[in-house]
């Protein structure tokens, strides 16, 4: 996904689920996130945070809007992600 954000000259604050426990693998998912976010991006600065989803709305926003997606493309259910109204453009690079 980072290899498809495309960033011109601003600050960029990521917001992750805390799914690595380890600080070990989260410092690896960090660089790996910003060596791709780099290809196409121009950012001054980039910060990325690991939070509980339980804890931030986009989280789960997020969370929610993956696993409709993932229904669609896994198991050819369309149902969710037709009652988030979804253009397809927006999950086209999956």
């Amino acid at each position: 996904m980072a290899k498809n954000i495309i960033l011109e000259n601003i600050d960029v604050e990521i917001r992750i689920d805390k799914s690595k426990g380890k600080q070990l693998l989260r410092e690896d998912f960090n660089q790996y996130f910003l060596k791709n976010l780099s290809e196409k991006s121009d950012h001054r600065k980039a910060i990325i945070h690991h939070s509980y989803s339980h804890s931030f709305s986009g989280l789960q926003f997020a969370d929610v809007l993956a696993w409709a997606c993932f229904q669609k493309f896994e198991h050819n259910n369309s149902e969710y992600i037709d009652l988030i109204e979804l253009e397809q453009e927006v999950y086209h690079i999956w």
